[in-house]
């Protein structure tokens, strides 16, 4: 038989029990959300993140606009400005190796300056050394999303997806150079020549790993 002191000390030794249990099921709920697997190289001049205040939208598995509530904060952290940059997100729709995903396109900058060797123009602002901005998808992305998820009826395990990867594209300074590739490649590489001038590589288009596909 239990005195009312004793009831009173069980009572006590429950209420932490309690909370160890709300703070494990809250950790759990937490682990259970949306994965962001970053394949950003990191020798590259940048850090990209998703913003903080939208971390939360993000995560939800239960969020049908994530898309267009998620965002990314970047960082120049090196010595150049940069003019452009452009990341490939692709969603894991569980798909056999031989099927391909859209992918979503997150850039800053013109995109025709996406080629080493368009001009700079008045308008082009650079992210400066050391400064941040917040990137989206792009708006026709968000439509062509919404749009084909409702046309085709996409299940849940493509319309939320628990896993998304973040790829690098392509960035690029100032004076032509930049990175390119999924591995950052240093871009453009000089050659020798009688003038002793940089041959710069072709103009190139968007590219994606090949199980994927643009909105």
């Amino acid at each position: 038989m239990l005195f009312p002191n004793n009831k009173r000390a069980l009572a006590w030794r429950l209420v932490p029990c309690a909370l160890f249990l709300s703070a494990l099921t809250c950790v759990a709920q937490r682990s259970a959300g949306r994965e962001l697997e970053d394949k950003v190289p990191r020798h590259l001049p940048l850090t990209i993140k998703v913003r903080p205040e939208k971390e939360k939208e993000f995560r939800d598995l239960t969020n049908e606009h994530w898309v267009r509530d998620l965002e990314f904060e970047l960082t120049n952290t090196g010595q150049k400005p940069i003019y452009f940059v452009q990341f490939d997100l692709v969603p894991d729709f569980g798909k056999p190796p031989s099927e391909r995903t859209p992918g979503l396109t997150i850039l800053y900058g013109r995109p025709d300056l996406i080629t080493f060797e368009d001009p700079l123009q008045p308008g082009d602002l650079p992210i400066k050394p050391g400064e941040k901005v917040v990137l989206k998808i792009r708006a026709e992305e968000m439509d062509g999303w919404d749009h084909f998820k409702q046309v085709e009826q996409w299940p849940d395990a493509w319309s939320k997806p628990k896993k998304v990867t973040l790829f690098f594209e392509r960035m690029r300074f100032d004076d032509g150079t930049g990175f390119d590739g999924f591995e950052g490649t240093p871009s453009p590489t000089s050659k020798p020549s009688g003038d002793d001038q940089l041959t710069r590589e072709p103009a190139v288009t968007r590219r994606l790993p090949r199980r994927v596909a643009a909105l």
